[in-house]
């Protein structure tokens, strides 16, 4: 029980960054938290707290509807949501002032992947024969 601590954002962000390394993934977490934003945003302008009440959570299905079919793996929204709400928003953050590849070196993750690497990587092999 000693190494099962309180889990904080220090040890929670290398685990976040981990499984959205796909760009098809964080372009949607970042589809997801601009709905989000902007429903809140939205709601207070013209005072119907509806936009809110429906833009959260659309932007929440967005975001973990993307792991399930762009990656075929669950979300850690069950590890800790408020966790995963922060992550969200610093790596949007970070994506946004390109700072982001950085941050992965810095914690000394795989770098993301690149957007039709493998698939560009493969069809030059096949070419080759």
């Amino acid at each position: 029980m000693e190494g099962r601590g309180k889990l904080d954002f220090r040890r929670f962000w290398p685990l976040y960054l981990a499984v959205h390394r796909h760009p098809l993934t964080r372009l949607a977490h970042y589809i997801a938290t601009g709905t989000g934003i902007c429903s809140v945003v939205i709601a207070v302008i013209t005072a119907v707290p509806l936009y809110a009440m429906t833009g959260i959570p659309l932007g929440y299905a967005i975001a973990l509807a993307s792991h399930r079919w762009i990656e075929g793996r669950p979300s850690l929204v069950g590890v800790n949501a408020m966790l995963g709400a922060r992550a969200d928003l610093y790596m949007c953050w970070l994506g946004f002032t390109g700072r982001l590849i950085a941050e992965y070196h810095h914690l000394g993750l795989v770098p993301p992947q690149a957007l039709f690497a493998r698939r560009r990587q493969a069809t030059i092999r096949s070419r080759d024969f």
